[in-house]
């Protein structure tokens, strides 16, 4: 049976068979258990799937903290630390009501699920002497956050250069 040949025989994904054949993944999914084709877990499906290298053969491996290069300056567990304070959430009580409790971007008001970030410009790390200036900081609504750190802010607004 050639379902069961792909999927299990040759450790075909899913996805891959359904754009094969233009279905959806659901739809194999369906005709695997139609079928009575075991699906393979999680980490079956990370053992077949050739995403990239694992272990010691990865030139990742064993690379963290500051052997990372996507490393800054190791303030991360700070910032989780100082955020979770009392002198962070006044600071952040200072900004909203400075920006009027809108978005500085577009003017949005705090609602739920629309929520308003306290957005440093100078990014935190790298930067120890703007992390609690409030001239470094600007009051953002979710979407507005999202965008400024997104590939669609072009122009870098909200970001130092």
């Amino acid at each position: 049976m050639y379902l069961l040949r792909e999927y299990t025989k040759k450790a075909r994904s899913a996805s891959d068979i359904a754009a094969e054949h233009g279905v959806t993944d659901g739809a194999v999914l369906h005709w695997l258990h139609k079928h009575g084709i075991k699906r393979r877990s999680v980490s079956q499906a990370r053992a077949v799937k050739k995403w990239a290298l694992s272990g010691p053969t990865n030139g990742m491996y064993g690379r963290c903290g500051s052997q990372n290069p996507r490393w800054i300056d190791g303030s991360s567990p700070l910032r989780q630390r100082m955020c979770a304070r009392s002198f962070w959430k006044a600071l952040a009580r200072t900004l909203y009501a400075r920006d009027n409790y809108r978005c500085r971007r577009c003017g949005s008001a705090h609602v739920k699920g629309h929520p308003l970030h306290a957005h440093h410009v100078a990014a935190w790390a790298g930067n120890p002497d703007a992390r609690f200036d409030l001239d470094n900081i600007v009051t953002l609504c979710k979407p507005c956050h999202n965008w400024v750190h997104s590939t669609k802010n072009t122009k870098r607004e909200y970001l130092s250069q």
